[in-house]
């Protein structure tokens, strides 16, 4: 028998549905059907495999002749609770038959070394190598590629190799190597510093970090209740907004103006928002014709459900032929000494893995198109290049002038001019400024 043995750390909680395993943790049947995807995609595809790695198969499968164990003992076993409200960053626990088989979540976490064994009888050399010599060639791109359980694309449930491995790469020179000539591996990154007693924690620290991030991509901030009210335009609509179409038409505006037209909480937001710098030129303000159906460009949300101010509104979303398309933007988190480093990318869309170019049908009235194309490179460019994009310009904040007993609404570059400093405690604001001046420093 040939063996593989190497060990992984865990870098962030993986989310599972066992409730009867509190030792639940990477799964060798998880594992194996996602390493055998990336060594058939890194030899050239299935084709290529069964024509010069046959040998290397199991006979009349498409896996590879190889078998996993994995050895680990977690050291965090959470359950997460559905319905309460500190719920973990990115997670919505109560839709789908999982949930209704078992409504229950976990979160794993080993801060102890993980231990990996792949044992095989194939010995079959081919072009001077064996099975265990490719695998072994590819651990390192392959773990830095993929995350596992659930919420993987959202940064749960990353292993990579453990730095005293002696299979370990420095991860950076790794991706470097992957970049080079191609650039589509990763090719983002920032620095996130967290708040936390382990890694555990600061890793759940970094996630909720990068779900302010994420919506502010998607759908933008709105906190319009209570202290410290903030509003941040979705930077999708931003970049469509400045680089895009200049006459594009936000499609929330379009769904008010026809659904909810005559809702207390629509005419509310028109007074409101309407005082707000900038908002002939934000999605609800903006009187461009071009009506898109931008934000699902992050992943189709098929269903939606507004908040108490409608009523709990539903939205569904129809598309023919399409039943889920799945976020294409995926985070890997990596401690790295004190800090996180978090590399990220989103795979190239087209009318085969996406919804570009796709009418959809809304609450069966409602007929808005997806746009024809969509480069998120060239999003991430803008967001990363100061002299396009500045946070201040955008970020919006609630002040109150004590003096005159008023109220008004202004962005940080207005208060900074003024010498306001009421944005310096709003955790929002700190942590997209942090990250958005991480990307532009590259």
């Amino acid at each position: 028998m040939l063996t593989l043995n190497f060990t992984l750390r865990q870098h962030s909680p993986l989310i599972h549905f066992q409730p009867d395993m509190g030792g639940a943790t990477l799964r060798a049947t998880e594992l194996k059907p996602k390493l055998d995807n990336y060594v058939i995609s890194m030899m050239g595809g299935i084709d290529v495999v069964s024509k010069n790695y046959s040998n290397w198969l199991i006979p009349g499968q498409k896996s590879f002749d190889y078998k996993i164990k994995i050895s680990a003992t977690p050291s965090r076993h959470e359950v997460i609770m559905p319905g309460v409200d500190n719920q973990p960053p990115f997670f919505f626990g109560n839709i789908g038959d999982e949930y209704k088989r078992n409504p229950n979540k976990y979160l794993n976490f080993s801060d102890t070394p993980i231990k990996v064994s792949i044992r095989t009888f194939n010995n079959h050399i081919v072009s001077n190598e064996s099975l265990l010599d490719f695998i072994r060639s590819v651990l390192p791109s392959f773990f830095l590629s993929v995350n596992f359980g659930t919420r993987q694309s959202k940064g749960y449930g990353s292993f990579y190799l453990h730095e005293k491995d002696p299979l370990y790469e420095d991860p950076e020179d790794r991706i470097a190597f992957q970049n080079d000539g191609n650039g589509d591996f990763l090719p983002y990154s920032i620095t996130l510093r967290t708040n936390g007693r382990d890694t555990f924690e600061r890793s759940i620290d970094a996630l909720k970090r990068l779900e302010v991030f994420y919506k502010a991509m998607r759908s933008g901030i709105n906190r319009c209740y209570g202290r410290n009210q903030h509003y941040l335009k979705s930077l999708l609509w931003l970049y469509f907004k400045r680089i895009v179409d200049n006459n594009i038409k936000w499609e929330k505006k379009k769904i008010k103006e026809q659904l909810l037209g005559r809702q207390p909480e629509t005419l509310r937001q028109t007074a409101v928002h309407s005082g707000k710098p900038g908002y002939e030129e934000s999605p609800l303000g903006s009187g461009g014709s071009h009506e898109l159906l931008i934000k699902d460009m992050f992943g189709l949300a098929s269903e939606e459900t507004w908040d108490a101010k409608y009523d709990r509104f539903k939205i569904e979303k129809i598309i023919e032929d399409v039943d889920r398309f799945k976020s294409p933007i995926f985070f890997k988190l990596l401690m790295r000494g004190d800090h996180f480093k978090i590399f990220f990318h989103a795979h190239e869309l087209t009318t085969e893995n996406s919804v570009i170019g796709r009418m959809v049908e809304i609450n069966k009235t409602l007929r808005i198109r997806t746009p024809s194309v969509f480069d998120f490179h060239s999003f991430f460019d803008y967001l990363s290049n100061a002299d396009a994009f500045n946070l201040d310009n955008h970020f919006i904040v609630h002040t109150n002038n004590e003096e005159t007993n008023s109220s008004d609404y202004q962005t940080v570059s207005a208060m900074k001019k003024s010498g306001r400093r009421e944005f310096e405690r709003i955790d929002n604001y700190k942590i997209l400024k942090g990250i958005i001046s991480e990307l532009q420093s590259h």
